[in-house]
């Protein structure tokens, strides 16, 4: 195993947009490992003294057409072919001080009630990385828990892709069980799978009902790569030291329901080798459903299955 290292640099980060068509900035074998760093959004445009107005003027007219998230990579895994699988370990994630939540004015229709709070805001956030929480008010304390929002492999289909929207690739889950520990599974799609990852969270509800979590950068993120050959999954998953999670994703969060149950069915069979009836009774009995992000356009929700239940 060899063990890389890359620096998030104007030639290693992209901002809002995945293609097939980009060249990888570094290229490694399965098995090994990346630790590397990520930027806040925009390349790294948001400090502590940002302004609304500073925002409005980033998304509307210097990275207009672009989602504003910072990608580092991509990153090309040798050997990897559309039909493989590839494993992401996350080994560790550092985050920076300086953290942001953000709320675009309502003329923009984002996030859940845009028309309830027409003006917007932005509110920067010191994290105390020794005690890991962050002061949201003036005896209001939030426990940081963090996760990177997106991480992808390159898209089926060729052309640029905007970054707000997740799908089968990836992309924007912002699944907040992908912390240290777990473990992404991505369809691969194109030769080189070619990952990339940014949108770092130091927190994030379920829902992420406003627009945005508690954004930030990772001065250190450690990430092991290795490739499950010709899998045939067409959606990622997710596992933890604790539970199996399937992950839905369309714009009507029923259709996202039943593609996150369907694939628990499917991941019941193949790794505990139930039938579909009882794959699907089980689920109904002990599988919990929550909303993972309400305001990307395509809508998440993930099925998350605990280990626990098996017991022989």
């Amino acid at each position: 195993m060899t063990h890389h290292h890359l620096p998030a640099t104007a030639d290693s980060v992209t901002v809002g947009i995945l293609d097939q068509a980009q060249s990888p900035v570094l290229t490694i074998e399965s098995g090994d490992a990346v630790t590397l760093e990520t930027l806040n959004h925009w390349a790294d445009a948001v400090t502590p003294e940002t302004t609304l107005e500073d925002v409005v003027g980033l998304r509307s007219i210097k990275y207009e057409g672009r989602g504003p998230h910072s990608l580092t990579g991509p990153i090309e895994i040798k050997g990897a072919r559309p039909g493989d699988v590839l494993r992401v370990d996350v080994e560790r994630l550092v985050v920076r001080e300086h953290g942001f939540n953000l709320s675009m004015p309502g003329v923009f229709d984002l996030g859940l009630l845009p028309d309830q709070f027409p003006k917007g805001w932005i509110k920067h956030f010191k994290h105390d990385l020794d005690s890991m929480t962050t002061e949201f008010l003036p005896g209001v304390t939030v426990p940081l828990a963090p996760f990177l929002g997106i991480m992808a492999v390159a898209p089926e289909k060729p052309g640029p892709h905007h970054t707000m929207a997740p799908g089968n690739f990836g992309g924007n889950l912002d699944i907040p069980d992908i912390t240290e520990g777990a473990t992404l599974y991505l369809p691969v799609w194109v030769d080189g799978a070619k990952f990339s990852t940014g949108d770092a969270h130091s927190k994030q509800g379920h829902g992420e009902v406003c627009l945005t979590a508690i954004e930030t950068a990772m001065s250190e993120v450690v990430l092991n790569f290795s490739l499950l050959e010709q899998e045939g999954w067409t959606q990622p998953r997710v596992e933890t030291d604790n539970a199996w999670i399937t992950v839905g994703l369309d714009p009507d969060l029923d259709v996202a329901a039943r593609l996150a149950v369907a694939d628990m069915i499917s991941l019941l069979g193949s790794e505990y080798q139930l039938s579909r009836k009882d794959a699907y009774a089980l689920c109904s009995i002990t599988v919990d459903l929550s909303v993972s992000q309400l305001v990307n356009g395509v809508k998440g929700i993930q099925a998350k299955l605990p280990k626990s239940v098996f017991t022989g």
